[in-house]
């Protein structure tokens, strides 16, 4: 794999209209190498990762901690450059003010004795999510949905302080091997990021348009930077999801102007007729996103993320519920559970069923599939009963299959994944019950939403419902109430 820093190596369309876009350049002036050089006594660079339009990355080691960390230099040749000097410092103080496990951590800023500044990250083994999709082409649905909402929750966080990144793309989002073993994100490049209510910065000028056009919203591509907020953010992801699913660019355009009007004037083509597979539900999801109209999205970002999984959960096709699990003893050959399936798999949706049908459907058999792990849950508890759940095939299996769906209890009982927390009891007040909760009960704080404390909690997705929704029970931690 390739590291991480390398922040995309992916040929987009159009380029980056800001300067630099993070891929590797051969024309570009190279900085000065300071492999084998030890910056303030305390980084010594070891290799170098990848060249951008900018800068450098390289890979380095704390002499003291034995650490390993990247290295991102400004180039020599534009350290005097005012314009771009106040880029890398603005990233260096926005990232420095972020603190969540979706944003790549940056440790310490400086600047070199050759008057270059750089930032010292954390190193990330993985690729960009430009780079997957080029190598391996559309996503599964849910594997797509699953990489947005971790992009939603890194970027809720930043919009909470106010930051808005301006520049999302598949090459600022990059995929390491979370401890689950699957894919997790952490974003990059907060360089032209900007604060919520302020016009203009040295940075970018009131009328500038910046970004990557192909995931500019429209109104960031008609250059009205005083009314650009977290809701372009929005759109950008949007346009990442549709790409993710159908393997296509939204936007697309040989130039960057082309992509620009495209942007503002055109509509992308309809993910029904390039992506079939797509639950109409999380489709006309994508769509609302996509609005030209900022106040036709949604709100805030973790409602889009919210709304996709809801529409994940219904998002089987009309009058073909998905299969049922069939358990009669240990020795049965076990079918396939319905909540852990690729909902691909459920193939196209008629696109001529009306949106009443399309719900009365789809609600039904998500209501007969409930059911059928609703009597799975009861023979679980039988079996835990019996003190036999992890000693049988047939216990190991409905422990198994209830991991896929207990998780959903939990959100049931949490509530909306927008609810806040409003109260964390002290470690003090409380016993933890397990060094797991402990961590857990260490991560959260007043004002998190459900989503942004499972993400702060950094274990598995049902894992940390659950345990929320533990702590909840006992009042540990005490939730708004629900709408």
């Amino acid at each position: 794999m390739q590291d991480a820093v390398q922040e995309g190596a992916r040929s987009t369309p159009a380029p980056d209209t800001n300067g630099w876009d993070g891929r590797p350049s051969h024309t570009a002036p190279v900085a000065s190498d300071l492999v084998g050089t030890t910056l303030r006594d305390t980084y010594r660079v070891l290799r170098r990762i990848c060249v951008g339009g900018m800068g450098v990355v390289y890979e380095a080691e704390h002499v003291r901690l034995k650490r390993r960390v990247a290295i991102k230099a400004l180039a020599r040749h534009l350290s005097g450059t005012e314009r771009m000097l106040e880029r890398f410092y603005r990233e260096a103080d926005v990232v420095g003010r972020l603190r969540h496990p979706h944003i790549v951590n940056v440790f310490d800023f400086d600047v070199a004795s050759t008057g270059q500044p750089y930032l010292v990250m954390e190193l990330l083994d993985g690729d960009s999510l430009g780079k997957r999709m080029e190598d391996e082409g559309p996503m599964a649905v849910d594997d797509a949905v699953r990489i947005a909402g971790q992009i939603a929750a890194g970027l809720s966080s930043a919009h909470r302080i106010g930051i808005v990144h301006r520049d999302l793309k598949p090459e600022n989002v990059t995929l390491i091997e979370g401890a689950d073993g699957r894919c997790f994100v952490k974003l990059l490049d907060f360089g032209i990021s900007k604060l919520m209510g302020e016009s203009s910065t040295s940075i970018t000028g009131e009328h500038d348009i910046i970004g990557t056009p192909e995931y500019m919203a429209p109104e960031q591509a008609k250059g009205d930077s005083k009314n650009v907020d977290a809701r372009a953010d929005q759109f950008a992801l949007a346009a990442i999801l549709y790409e993710m699913l159908s393997g296509r660019v939204a936007f697309y355009a040989s130039d960057p102007a082309e992509a620009i009007r495209i942007v503002i004037d055109e509509e992308p083509r309809p993910l029904a007729d390039i992506a079939p597979h797509v639950p109409p539900g999380v489709r006309r999801v994508i769509e609302r996103a996509l609005s030209k109209n900022p106040d036709d999205r949604f709100p805030m970002i973790g409602e889009f993320a919210e709304s996709l999984r809801r529409a994940m959960r219904v998002g089987v096709r009309p009058n073909s519920p998905p299969p049922l699990i069939k358990i009669t003893g240990p020795d049965d050959e076990v079918g396939s559970d319905p909540w852990a399936t690729d909902f691909t798999a459920f193939g196209s949706a008629p696109d001529a069923a009306e949106d009443t049908q399309e719900s009365e459907s789809a609600s039904a058999a998500e209501v007969k599939a409930l059911a059928e792990q609703a009597r799975i849950a009861f023979e679980l508890a039988v079996e835990i009963t019996r003190g036999s759940s992890s000693r049988t095939p047939h216990g190991r299996h409905l422990l198994e299959t209830a991991a896929e769906f207990l998780p959903r209890i939990a959100e049931a009982r949490l509530g909306p994944l927008h609810r806040k927390i409003t109260d964390v009891a002290p470690t003090s007040r409380v016993r933890p019950q397990s060094p797991s909760e402990a961590f857990a009960i260490s991560r959260l704080e007043p004002g998190m939403t459900v989503e942004e404390a499972v993400d702060a909690m950094g274990m598995p997705r049902g894992r940390a419902l659950g345990l929320l929704a533990s702590l909840a029970g006992r009042e540990v931690i005490h939730l708004e109430p629900a709408a």
